[in-house]
């Protein structure tokens, strides 16, 4: 339970997986990756991050464009 709850502690902190296994003293990855369930913290992090990378970045108003309104307006007519 120790080395389960230190693992992640570590990697809360941003300390590398390859890291992590050299301390735990394990061959692979993989055997690391069990010790290293994911924390809530660490969850919540990651969404942020996805979520700041899809924010949509702000659209002009259309109707300020007296070119495009002119345009329109044409195609009413």
């Amino acid at each position: 339970m120790f080395r389960a709850s230190k693992a992640i502690h570590l990697l809360d902190e941003g300390v590398s997986i390859i890291v992590i296994r050299d301390l735990l003293g394990h061959a692979s990855v993989s055997t690391t990756q069990v010790y290293l369930r994911v924390s809530m913290h660490a969850k919540s992090a990651a969404i942020a991050a996805v979520a700041e990378s899809l924010s949509v970045p702000s659209v002009p108003d259309w109707r300020s464009d007296s070119e495009l309104m002119e345009f329109l307006g044409r195609m009413c007519t």
